[in-house]
């Protein structure tokens, strides 16, 4: 009876390390979409990027949540250029390299108040088109810093959109996302998509959060994959 006892009490262990171990496997691999094609050279970045665990926020990490944390590119009245920018990064990496400095795709889309976007009508402002999703928590680490960014820049001079593609597996309907919007209090503006709704290159990506740089030229400046800070954001912005 005593080694039956034993034996259950071993299973018990086993299974339970195995679920947390399952779990932490969820997680890791959590902000990570179904690949899509894209030329090699694309591909060997986004594979370089996702090969720094880094890249991965872990939630409560220290510091990590702080949209206020000062991190290697300031001083903010430094004016940095993208290769010091990229150099210096913390939890984020470099995509997509192909398309720098190469017209933004036009697109327009429907925020979730009912208003249409067309990109293409923001010509003259910076724009940050911010893919996330409700089920992501890089993408909810993310949030505070665009918030605060909202708050200390014009929209006149910054537009910030939110897109959130509109999956059934991982879950995140029109009503998740419109629902975490307003529980977070999100200050930007917020789009719920269909996949077939946005085109290349911005149907290309396959992890989150990302964020498409757009200079007031309409030129794609950086594509980001990760947690960028809101320093980070604000030197993005500056550089030239």
């Amino acid at each position: 009876m005593a080694q039956k006892n034993k034996g259950q009490i071993g299973l018990r262990r086993v299974t339970g390390v195995l679920a947390i171990t399952l779990a932490g496997l969820a997680i890791w691999a959590g902000c990570q979409k179904r690949p899509t094609e894209q030329n090699q050279t694309d591909r060997q970045n986004d594979e370089s990027a996702q090969s720094n665990p880094l890249l991965v926020a872990k939630p409560n990490e220290p510091g990590q949540s702080d949209p206020k944390e000062t991190v290697a590119v300031t001083p903010a009245s430094a004016k940095l250029t993208l290769d010091e920018i990229i150099a210096a990064r913390k939890h984020w990496g470099p995509i997509y390299t192909t398309v720098y400095g190469k017209p933004a795709p036009d697109f327009t889309l429907t925020d979730i108040t009912g208003k249409q976007h067309k990109l293409s009508d923001y010509r003259g402002k910076d724009v940050m088109i911010v893919f996330w999703a409700t089920w992501c928590p890089p993408c909810r680490m993310t949030v505070p810093h665009l918030i605060e960014l909202r708050k200390t820049a014009s929209e006149d001079n910054l537009a910030i959109l939110g897109l959130s593609v509109i999956t059934t597996y991982p879950p995140n309907t029109a009503e998740m996302i419109k629902r975490f919007a307003a529980t977070e209090k999100l200050s930007y503006t917020v789009v719920a998509a269909d996949a077939d709704a946005i085109g290349a290159p911005y149907n290309a990506v396959n992890s989150l959060p990302t964020i498409f740089f757009v200079d007031p030229e309409g030129k794609i400046k950086l594509v980001a994959t990760g947690l960028v800070m809101l320093d980070e954001m604000k030197a993005i912005l500056q550089a030239e």
